[in-house]
C-alpha cells in the first residue's frame, strides 16, 4: 500500500511539484519525509528528467544516510513499525537501482549502491538483523552493466571502441569489487567459518574424540532431531538430559560442569550441529559412501571436508561481481565478450584453484575417504557459475524458436551443452545437480511462475531508455572512481 502511495505521489508530482509542501509526514498513515523526497526524484525518473534527478540527488543520499536498512524479523520480536520503514526504503533502493542506469546515471546507481552498504553499517541492529544488501548490489550492479552493454550495442561498428566493452566492464566491476568485498567481511557464510584457525579446529576435534562415540549416532543426526534441538537451544536441550537422565548413558552429560563448562559444551555442539544441518547433502554423501560415518568421534573428518568448502565457497562468492557481470553479457548474446571474461577469470584463479585439489588431495588420503560431493564443487574451478549461466541464457531463445518455424539452431545447442553436462555425475546421486536445477528455475521463471520477482523487474518497462556514448560512460566512471577515493 505504501509503494502504491508512493507511485501515485510521482505520478501527482510530475504535474504539480507544490503538492510536496501540503504533505503531513508526521501522520502514522502517511510516507515519511525521506519516502516523500524519494517519490519527487521518481517522479523526475519517471519524466525522464535527468537534470532534475542530478539537482536532488546528493541530498537525496545525504538523507537516506541517516536512516537504517536493517531490521529484526517478527520471528525474533522485532518491531512491526521498523520493519515496515526499512522494507520500503529497500524497495525505493530497488526500484532506483532498476532504473537509473536505464536513464544513463551510472554514476548514482554507484552512489546509491555504496549508500545502501552505509546505511546498514552506520546504523547496527541489535539482535539477528535481516540484510537484503545482496540482493539489492545484485539488481544494481546487474542494471548497471545492462546498460552500458546496451549502450555498446548501439555505437556504431566502424568504431574503434565498439570491440572494447571488456574495458569498460573490467574497471567498472573492479570498483563495485570494493564495496562487494567489504560487505563480505561482516557477513559469516557457515557456521566453521567459527573454526578457521587452527587451534580452535584442535579444540573441537578434542570435543567429538572425546564426546562423539555416543553422541553422534546416525539417528541422533537425523535433520529432523537436529533442528528440534537447535530449535530449543541446546543448553537446553543439555540441561533437561541432566535432568531426566538419559539411556544410555552419555559422557558429555557426565562431564558437563565437571571437565567441561556448560557454555563450552553447548558452544561446540551449537556449532556441530549447525554445520550438519547447513551441509546436509554432504552429510548424505559422508553417511552413504564412507565407513567412517558409523563412529561419531570421527565426524570430524567430515568437517574436515566441509571447512575446505567453505574456504571455497567464500573465494567463489567474493566473486559474485564477475560472475554477473558475465551473466549480463551471456544474456545479451555477446559470447565473444563472455568468452574473454571468463578466460580472465581463468587466468586468476587457475593457481588458487590449484591449491583447493591439492588440499583435497591431502585430507582425501589423509582420511581415505573421497568425498564426490565436495570434490564436484572443487572441480568447478570457480568458473562453473559462467558455464551455468551460459546454459542458461540458452532457455529463453530456444523457448522463442520453438513457437516459430524454421531449424530450431539454439534449442539442438541447448540439448547439446545439457548433454555434455549430465556426461559428468553429480555427488553420488542423492541430489538434482546444481546445473539441472538452475535450468528448472530458468524454465518456471520464464513461464510466469515468480510473479512476484518478475512484476517488480517489470516495472521498469514505462521508463525512456537512454544510451550512452563511450565518452560519457568513461566520465561517470571516471567520478565515480574519483568519488570512492
Amino acid at each position: 500500500t505504501c509503494d502504491a502511495t508512493r507511485f501515485v505521489l510521482a505520478a501527482l508530482f510530475v504535474h504539480d511539484r507544490s503538492l510536496a509542501a501540503e504533505l503531513e509526514p508526521d501522520k502514522p498513515a502517511m510516507l515519511d519525509d525521506i519516502e516523500i523526497h524519494a517519490a519527487q526524484i521518481l517522479s523526475n525518473v519517471l519524466n525522464g528528467n535527468v537534470d532534475a534527478v542530478h539537482t536532488d540527488w546528493d541530498n537525496f543520499l545525504t538523507k537516506m544516510r541517516e536512516r537504517s536498512l536493517l531490521y529484526v524479523p517478527l520471528s525474533r520480536h522485532g518491531d512491526p513499525r521498523k520493519i515496515l520503514r526499512a522494507r520500503l526504503r529497500q524497495h525505493t533502493i530497488e526500484d532506483f537501482l532498476q532504473w537509473l542506469p536505464q536513464l544513463g546515471l551510472l554514476k548514482e546507481a554507484c552512489e546509491l549502491i555504496d549508500t545502501t552498504r552505509q546505511m546498514e553499517r552506520n546504523h547496527p541492529t541489535a539482535g539477528a538483523a535481516v540484510t537484503e544488501f545482496d540482493s539489492l548490489f545484485e539488481t544494481g550492479f546487474q542494471s548497471i552493466v545492462e546498460a552500458v552493454v546496451k549502450s555498446a550495442s548501439s555505437w556504431a561498428t566502424d568504431d574503434p571502441q565498439s570491440s572494447n566493452l571488456v574495458d569498460i566492464l573490467e574497471p567498472l566491476t573492479q570498483s563495485m569489487l570494493l564495496i562487494w568485498l567489504a560487505h563480505s567481511r561482516t557477513l559469516r557464510l557457515s557456521a566453521l567459518e567459527r573454526v578457521s584457525d587452527s587451534e580452535d579446529w584442535e579444540q573441537l576435534v578434542d570435543f567429538i574424540h572425546n564426546y562423539g562415540n555416543d553422541l553422534f549416532t546416525q539417528t541422533f543426526l537425523g535433520l529432523g532431531n537436529i533442528r528440534a534441538i537447535l530449535h530449543q537451544g541446546v543448553g537446553e536441550w543439555l540441561d533437561q538430559l541432566a535432568e531426566n537422565g538419559t539411556q544410555p548413558e552419555m559422557a558429555l552429560v557426565d562431564d558437563v560442569d565437571r571437565h567441561i563448562s556448560h557454555e563450552e559444551a553447548a558452544a561446540r555442539l551449537t556449532l556441530i550441529l549447525e554445520s550438519i544441518v547447513e551441509n546436509y547433502s554432504e552429510y548424505r554423501d559422508y553417511n552413504s559412501t564412507t565407513t567412517q560415518s558409523d563412529r561419531g568421534d570421527l565426524l570430524y573428518t567430515l568437517l574436515d571436508f566441509l571447512r575446505l568448502r567453505v574456504e571455497y565457497d567464500r573465494v567463489k562468492w567474493n566473486l559474485k561481481p564477475i560472475f554477473i557481470a558475465h551473466g549480463v553479457l551471456v544474456r545479451n548474446q555477446r559470447n565473444p565478450d563472455a568468452e574473454i571474461w571468463r578466460r580472465a577469470l581463468v587466468e586468476r584463479t587457475q593457481q588458487n584453484a590449484d591449491i583447493f585439489f591439492e588440499r583435497l588431495s591431502t585430507l582425501q588420503k589423509t582420511y581415505a575417504m573421497q568425498m564426490p560431493t565436495i570434490s564436484d564443487r572443487l572441480k568447478g574451478r570457480f568458473v562453473r557459475p559462467m558455464i551455468i549461466s551460459r546454459l542458461c541464457a540458452l532457455v529463453e531463445p530456444a523457448i522463442e524458436e520453438a513457437s516459430a518455424a524454421g531449424p530450431k539452431t539454439v534449442f539442438d545447442l541447448l540439448e547439446k551443452e545439457a548433454a555434455a553436462m549430465a556426461r559428468d555425475p553429480a555427488g553420488v546421486g542423492l541430489e538434482m545437480p546444481d546445473w539441472l536445477a538452475a535450468l528448472d528455475r530458468e524454465v518456471r521463471n520464464l513461464q510466469g511462475d515468480a510473479v512476484h520477482s518478475q512484476t517488480r523487474t517489470k516495472r521498469a518497462c514505462g521508463i525512456v531508455s537512454r544510451n550512452l556514448s563511450w565518452e560519457e560512460i568513461q566520465q561517470q566512471l571516471k567520478a565515480w572512481q574519483d568519488h570512492q577515493e
